[in-house]
């Protein structure tokens, strides 16, 4: 019986690796060699095992195996030691595991040549019950990393990952562009996140003047694929957890909202890209400008689906409900850095759900 779980395990496993190597593989095809100072070096992440952690961690493991970039790892987060990717299997990959907050952080190990800073919850179920904790971790941290940075002997660069958020209220267009910044109501609990994160590309700005740092700004938008928990209170999220339970996929509001979905890999991948490429631009938004409605992504996500569960509308009265359109200006990104064109919505969401399933 035991033998009989190990080989349903190592099954999985191939059909992990076979999954992931293929949607990396196409995000990386024609830029290959846009990754090469990435070889022979070691990459620090933090918050490296969340969604985007999991996402860079596959794909550095990629480049490894197909292309032998010998690049080593040090994932840190509060619980990296007890995270799911402390179980992967790492291949060739010098992989080390640390257990920390960046709110404590003071030193980082000798040997890091490029820093991802992606500490941080995008939930915001989280920055309403933290968010003390939430400010902390976004300022005092970014504050903190940058700092245990200038002490090293070489940084090749640094990406600190902000958010879209940071543009506040959207009263020009629904692209936003690096530079077009609106309001926030900072009396709100909610703008916390992204009150705070305005913050800390503040101190971005002090550290890499006073300390010289070489630093990115990646402003994320929004992101599906793999590694997402399905239990979070996301749009997306709600959608596809409703569908594979065959449930009514219920819509808050009138489904009209719009957003840019970007597949992990292709996030992966542009983000690699800024850390392997230091620019004097130094600030990008990163994600997908293909305009989609949430109507849209549930019918695609029914469609996806042999049950082909139905769309129900719900008008909640008094609910707080999002009916502001959010998508970012990439061009910047896209011109500079010569990206692939992002995967086609409808293959990311059938790769999505295909993911879920075989969970």
């Amino acid at each position: 019986m035991k033998r009989l779980k190990n080989l349903n395990q190592k099954k999985m496993l191939s059909e992990y690796n076979k999954f992931i190597r293929e949607d990396c593989m196409q995000s990386i095809a024609g830029i290959e060699h846009r990754y090469r100072g990435l070889k022979n070096k070691t990459v620090l992440i933090t918050g490296g095992t969340g969604f985007m952690g999991s996402w860079l961690t596959s794909f550095i493991l990629f480049l490894n195996k197909e292309f032998s970039y010998g690049t080593s790892l040090i994932l840190l987060s509060r619980n990296a030691s007890e995270s799911a990717i402390s179980k992967w299997d790492m291949g060739n990959t010098k992989v080390r595991f640390i257990d920390g907050d960046v709110r404590n952080l003071s030193d980082i190990p000798h040997e890091v040549n490029y820093i991802i800073h992606a500490a941080a919850s995008p939930d915001i179920t989280y920055h309403a019950s933290q968010p003390i904790r939430t400010y902390e971790t976004i300022v005092n941290g970014t504050f903190n990393v940058l700092n245990a940075a200038s002490l090293l002997e070489t940084v090749d660069n640094i990406v600190h990952v902000s958010s879209g958020l940071v543009y506040g209220k959207n009263e020009t267009g629904i692209y936003e562009e690096e530079h077009s910044f609106g309001k926030l109501n900072c009396s709100n609990i909610h703008a916390v996140y992204s009150e705070a994160k305005r913050m800390a590309e503040t101190i971005v700005a002090i550290c890499k003047n006073q300390f010289r740092l070489p630093i990115t700004i990646a402003r994320p938008f929004t992101f599906i694929g793999p590694f997402q928990s399905l239990d979070k209170t996301w749009a997306f999220n709600s959608v596809v957890r409703e569908a594979l339970l065959n449930n009514k996929i219920r819509i808050h509001g009138d489904g009209k909202i719009k957003r840019g979905y970007m597949y992990g890999s292709d996030m992966a991948a542009w983000i690699l890209c800024m850390l392997a490429n230091p620019s004097k631009t130094s600030v990008y938004n990163v994600g997908s400008d293909k305009a989609v409605t949430l109507t849209e992504i549930a019918g695609l996500v029914s469609s996806s689906l042999q049950s082909g569960p139905a769309i129900l509308y719900e008008n909640l009265t008094g609910a707080l409900v999002n009916n502001t359109d959010w998508l970012p200006d990439t061009s910047r990104a896209k011109n500079e850095f010569s990206f692939n064109e992002p995967m086609a919505l409808a293959t990311s969401i059938q790769k999505t759900i295909n993911w879920y399933q075989h969970k």
